[in-house]
Formats: structure tokens, C-alpha cells, sequence
């Protein structure tokens, strides 16, 4: 392997692919002039996808058991430009992955359709179509509103998912700053209770000890009335 995406050899993947015959995901091109948009766009409207071998043509081997042969094609930048703006000219544009493979011997590309996320998919010409098993086939106006329903159905239960999603944090964050203001409510409210009892203890404090000077201040007038009285009898005497 020489890069991420270019093989010295055959992949594994490439070899079982090689080993059967056109279908629903398999699809052989021998050159990069024989890719058409309409291809691209039929794997990306399909339900799994597929992947489209250029630089091979199908052949008829042994007990008329059809698959793929290499012949290999052009895999310079050109061919790649080629191929992605054929991909990019599509409504809307297709994501796919390029690989080069077989470098050393007879290079061919194979392209990585993965299904759309945004079905239906057309040409720039208007032209909506889907894999067929070694054909493709134009989508019916019918089959045309399913896939656009479904596509439809799809993207509002994304954006429902993420506004909901986005509604639980909003929800939490404001459960988080709630219970904070509660907590310190709650603080403040113990920090008076506190308070209050401090000063309501120092009150009755006060209040016993003026009453205890009080009752001093009678035991002494009263004793001074005793002292005045005696002094009076004794001059009496």
C-alpha cells in the first residue's frame, strides 16, 4: 500500500467484488469516460449503496459464470477531477470515496457510494434513478414521493431530536441554577434564623439583669428606711 487511499495490490474487499457479477451494488466501468452521473445518483437513491469499478469490464468465465476482469485505466489527477465533478454535478452533490488499486500492475479506481442522506438524488438534466440489478432504473413519480416523504420524515425527526435535545440542557442548566438560588435562599434564611435567636437571647439577657438591678435598688431604699426609722427612735430616747 503506498497511501491511505492507493493500493500497491488487490484489496480483499476488491477481490470478492471482482468475483461477482454486475447487481444492486456492483457496478463495472472499463474507463472513466463510461461513468455517467445517472450512476452515481442510482447508488445514492438505493438503500445500501454501491461501489462502481472503472477500469473493468464484465466477462464471461467458466459454465457462463459472469464477473469482473481487469483492464485497467487511467488513475491520474485528471481521471480523479473527472470523477468528482461528476459526483459534485449531481442535485444534491453525492459524497463517495476514491481508491486506487492494483498500482503496480493494472491500475483501476473503485468508487465508494455510500446511500444518501438527502434522497432523492437527480442529475443536473433531471434525471432520478436507482440500481437495478445490473440495470438502472428510472424512479416513477410514486416511488419519486416515497423517497421524498421518507427523506422528509427523516430530517424532521433529526431536527425534533436536536431541539429536544437542546430544550433538556436549556431545562437542566436552569434546574441547576434554580436549586443554586434555593441553596442560597436557604443559607440566608438559616443565617437570620441565627441572628434572631442571638439578639432574642441577648434581650432576655438584658431584660434579667435590669431586673435583677431593680430588685437591688429596693433592698437598699429598704434598708435605708430601716436605718432613718431607728435613728428616729433612738433620738426619741
Amino acid at each position: 500500500m503506498t497511501g491511505g487511499n492507493v493500493f500497491d495490490v488487490i484489496t480483499k474487499r476488491t477481490k470478492q467484488l471482482l468475483d461477482a457479477e454486475e447487481n444492486y451494488e456492483i457496478e463495472f466501468k472499463q474507463s472513466v469516460g463510461g461513468l455517467d452521473s445517472a450512476d452515481i445518483v442510482a447508488f445514492a437513491n438505493s438503500e445500501h449503496g454501491g461501489t462502481i469499478l472503472i477500469g473493468v469490464k464484465e466477462d464471461t468465465g467458466e459454465k457462463n459464470r459472469q464477473r469482473g476482469k481487469i483492464i485497467g485505466c487511467d488513475v491520474g489527477d485528471q481521471e480523479r477531477l473527472n470523477i468528482l465533478s461528476k459526483s459534485n454535478s449531481c442535485i444534491p452533490k453525492v459524497d463517495m470515496e476514491i481508491y486506487v488499486e492494483n498500482l503496480k500492475m493494472k491500475p483501476f479506481f473503485r468508487v465508494e457510494i455510500s446511500p444518501g442522506k438527502n434522497k432523492p438524488y437527480c442529475t443536473a438534466g433531471g434525471t432520478y434513478k436507482i440500481s437495478g440489478y445490473g440495470l438502472n432504473e428510472v424512479l416513477d413519480p410514486g416511488r419519486l414521493l416515497s423517497m421524498f416523504l421518507e427523506s422528509e420524515n427523516d430530517r424532521f425527526l433529526k431536527r425534533f431530536t436536536e431541539s429536544t435535545r437542546k430544550l433538556e440542557s436549556t431545562l437542566e442548566r436552569a434546574n441547576s441554577i434554580v436549586f443554586e438560588e434555593i441553596s442560597k435562599m436557604a443559607k440566608a434564611t438559616e443565617d437570620m434564623k441565627k441572628n434572631l435567636d442571638r439578639n432574642l437571647s441577648g434581650l432576655s439577657e438584658n431584660m434579667a439583669n435590669g431586673k435583677s438591678e431593680e430588685n437591688a435598688l429596693l433592698r437598699i431604699e429598704k434598708k435605708i428606711d430601716e436605718l432613718v426609722k431607728l435613728k428616729e427612735r433612738h433620738n426619741k430616747v
